[in-house]
């Protein structure tokens, strides 16, 4: 039996092309992104309360929950930053042990950034006497934008660290207890 050598050709290149795009879909998502991590810290502690608070013993855990975290590049677009949502993470302890909250590492398109947004949708506190307290967020929560300029190369990891004012986040106003979050950058590192 002879063969056509154009189809054979032809049949060759279709198997190999096709295995070609097998092999490249692993890394297709990996192609030009880098990891971007985001870790928390927190200084100060609870204002001095006033009203039922206070006369509670004041809190001993303030504990926030976080649904989502983006990185905004330079173009305006948002980038949804990895981790599992939501998390929930305890500003008074953060505060008094010096410890960091980290957000796992997540891949973001490689390029210029120029903040990172944190969604909190919960805030509650423990008081000394175990009274919890809820207070109540806006819509659908709060949204803090926090001005960063950073770069993510491709393949590299950077790392934002922000820091909560915890004396700055919850204030008494009209005799209500509000939280406002007050949250700035600490630092940036970019892996070499």
């Amino acid at each position: 039996m002879k063969t056509n050598p154009v189809l054979a050709l032809a049949a060759v290149l279709a198997v190999a092309a096709l295995g070609a795009g097998c092999s490249s879909s692993d890394t297709a998502g990996k192609a030009n992104k880098g990891a971007l991590a985001v870790h928390m810290g927190a200084t100060g502690s609870m204002p001095a309360l006033q009203g039922e608070v206070a006369s509670q013993g004041g809190p001993t855990a303030a504990t926030v929950t976080i649904s989502g975290a983006a990185a905004r590049q330079i173009d305006g677009a948002w980038v949804n930053v990895g981790g599992t949502f939501p998390m929930t993470v305890d500003l008074i302890a953060l505060a008094a042990n010096g410890n960091t909250f980290n957000i796992p590492a997540g891949l973001v398109p490689e390029g210029q950034y120029n903040a990172i947004q944190l969604t909190i949708t919960a805030v509650n506190l423990t008081l000394q006497d175990g009274t919890p307290v809820a207070i109540t967020p806006p819509g659908t929560g709060w949204v803090v934008l926090i001005p960063v300029d950073f770069t993510v190369n491709s393949g590299k990891e950077t790392s934002v660290t922000l820091r909560f004012h915890v004396d700055g986040s919850f204030k008494i106003l009209g005799g209500d207890l509000v939280f406002e979050p007050d949250v700035d950058v600490e630092g940036v590192q970019h892996e070499d």
